[in-house]
């Protein structure tokens, strides 16, 4: 059950009031009872000047106890003359857990300046801070988490997936199922999917030869993951950007840093000093019908627990044969070395893509894709796939037929699919 209000009001409708309340009730094996309150204010002071005020409630109930959060944010968004835009942001979090209670309080600040050059280039600068305290009052060391949701990658294999929000995830604790259409549908760890570590967090790869997980499907993940139950903490954060667009090349830098120390509790082997240092360039060209792009991102992390360097390359080239026919190739390299834990990554994937738009309300696309993916912890793999998909239309009616094959290889597993979807859609 959810109910939804909003209303604009005000001398000149400059503030706004939405309430959000959504109820759910879930019995069975794995029993949910779920109720959010989301009352949110936007004052518009000026053109140049606006503030939020934003409280969110909520109450989750399951066979284990129940967990009460509320969290109330602040928002403040300034424009200084045309170039400069302050936001400043609070929040205060608290949480009563079924053995215990947590709380995080906030405050940050971003500075974001962008300046108009000639030939219509752009050059842009950000500059930011955080400081963050987080307090744990509980009686054990275990905190569980119901149904956290993500999203599968839209293509599977390559070591894909979503990251699961917490750190310190009991990996004997995970259990995904996937939510399409609004079923349940069960999975299994090594056959669905398979969990790879990043530093203190764990990622859920789907595997593409699950006979459950498809591409882009909802997923609904419960795990334990472990804290300190004593244990009191600050987080100091900065953050800056600089770069400039000048159409044929754009290029930026970037660094952020945050650093945790204990104000109270017995373990310190929670937390975690990172620093992210980045830079990209991207050269762009267009010659009649032809329009090609390229470009590198290249990354150094380093952190308590874990640290690499990577390399990203990118190519699009895109030919506009006339009106009605397009081809467009895209490519993409990734190289990353990790120094802790030892480990080592590279991957490349190639698409070659073909749009007929050939009258009458039809439209053709036919597309030729392969990648490989090597990784010193997963089995090698291999994909190549060819699709053709028709589309036609009829006023309201839409009618479309796509023909697919797949043939991939992961260590000696050899998988191949063949796959046809016919689907008729009639807006009214």
């Amino acid at each position: 059950v959810s109910a939804n209000y909003s209303r604009d009001f005000g001398p000149t409708l400059n503030r706004r009031w939405d309430s959000r309340i959504f109820y759910s009730n879930r019995t069975g094996a794995t029993s949910l009872k779920y109720l959010s309150v989301d009352e949110q204010l936007r004052l518009a002071h000026h053109k140049k000047l606006n503030t939020t005020w934003r409280y969110l409630a909520t109450r989750q109930e399951v066979a284990t106890g129940t967990t009460i959060t509320q969290n109330g944010v602040f928002q403040l968004w300034h424009q200084l003359y045309a170039n400069l835009t302050t936001k400043l942001e609070a929040s205060a979090l608290r949480q009563q857990l079924p053995d215990g209670t947590r709380r995080t309080d906030y405050g940050q600040a971003d500075f974001d300046y962008r300046r108009g050059l000639p030939d219509n280039a752009q050059a842009f600068a950000r500059l930011g801070g955080r400081y963050q305290e987080d307090r744990s009052e509980l009686r054990a060391s275990f905190i569980q988490v119901i149904d956290e949701a993500h999203t599968a990658p839209a293509v599977l294999g390559a070591g894909a997936g979503p990251l699961l929000n917490q750190p310190f995830v009991v990996a004997s604790s995970i259990d995904v199922v996937d939510t399409r259409g609004g079923a349940r549908l069960p999975t299994v760890a090594g056959i669905d999917y398979q969990l790879v570590a990043e530093g203190d967090f764990t990622r859920i790869v789907p595997l593409p030869t699950s006979a459950v997980i498809q591409p882009s499907d909802p997923l609904a993940v419960t795990y334990v993951y472990e804290v300190d139950p004593s244990l009191s903490y600050a987080t100091t954060a900065g953050w800056w950007s600089a770069g400039a667009d000048f159409r044929w090349i754009a290029f930026s830098v970037g660094s952020e840093e945050s650093r945790q120390r204990a104000l109270s509790g017995r373990s310190r082997s929670f937390l975690e000093d990172r620093r992210k240092d980045e830079a990209q360039v991207e050269l762009r060209g267009q010659w009649a019908k032809l329009q090609a792009r390229a470009g590198v991102n290249v990354v150094h992390y380093d952190a308590t627990r874990l640290a690499y360097d990577s390399q990203l390359y990118h190519q699009v080239v895109r030919y506009r044969a006339n009106a009605g026919l397009v081809l467009a190739l895209n490519a993409q390299q990734e190289n990353t070395d990790y120094d802790l834990p030892v480990r080592h990554r590279e991957g490349h994937s190639e698409r070659l893509t073909l749009d007929w738009f050939a009258g009458g309300g039809l439209l053709v696309t036919v597309y030729f894709a392969t990648s490989a993916y090597r990784d010193t912890q997963l089995p090698a793999e291999d994909l190549a796939e060819a699709n053709l998909r028709l589309r036609r239309y009829w006023r309201r009616l839409e009618l479309s037929a796509t023909f697919g094959h797949i043939h991939r290889t992961r260590g000696a597993l050899d998988t191949t699919d063949d796959r046809i979807m016919l689907v008729a859609t009639r807006r009214f």
